[in-house]
């Protein structure tokens, strides 16, 4: 399992390699122990020359039918529990959305294309409040800078501190803005490193998410 987690691990990381819209973040080295993210289901969200990568091929996915060729069943990776505190003051664990659909975003307020991207977030909460939860978990900065950061920009969607890197460490998040989708049922479906403008984002996260 460590293997498989390793390999996945730096399949992201070659994917975000190539791109330019992204920051590396503190916890770099710190998620040993962050989801196997299938290969698959991640893509790197966005470049400076505003070209986006298309989603890697599914691993058991075949190009012909000679034989001898196998396919690998992809196993469902749960989304590693946390426990945060939003801006607000509330406490919530990433569990207590069971049963929705989750758009967790790693970001930091130094990160340039994180914070270019996070007026989508607010549309998306605003506009599919039913839909999916927005959580947006903060890598490093302290809890006053991402609160100012948060009222400075009208944002209400929440916004988790994440000082000691506690919750980024379970992901990996060696680059940011990273950000990964929770099915309903608490597994891992989608992941993407980077990003592009808001209005671009917006219309990505919308179809990534099924959104009408």
């Amino acid at each position: 399992m460590k293997k498989k987690l390793l390999t996945c691990i730096l399949c992201l990381l070659i994917t975000a390699s190539a791109m330019f819209a992204g920051c590396s973040s503190p916890s770099s080295g710190n998620a040993q122990d962050s989801p196997d993210l299938a290969a698959d289901q991640t893509s790197s969200a966005g470049s400076q020359d505003g070209n986006r990568s298309e989603d890697a091929p599914a691993q058991g996915d075949s190009s012909s039918g000679d034989a001898g060729e196998s396919e690998t069943e992809e196993v469902p990776v749960e989304a590693p529990d946390f426990e945060v505190t939003l801006v607000s003051g509330e406490t919530v664990k990433l569990s207590d959305y069971r049963g929705q659909k989750v758009l967790l975003n790693f970001w930091a307020t130094w990160c340039g294309p994180c914070v270019k991207e996070m007026p989508a977030f607010q549309r998306l909460y605003e506009e599919y409040p039913d839909d999916v939860v927005i959580l947006a978990v903060n890598c490093g900065d302290t809890a006053d800078e991402v609160r100012e950061f948060a009222e400075e920009n009208g944002y209400t969607f929440n916004i988790a501190i994440d000082e000691a890197l506690t919750a980024s460490s379970l992901y990996p998040t060696t680059s940011i803005p990273l950000t990964i989708i929770v099915d309903e049922e608490g597994y891992i479906s989608y992941g993407s490193y980077g990003a592009y403008g808001a209005d671009t984002m917006y219309e990505h996260y919308k179809e990534i998410l099924g959104l009408n």
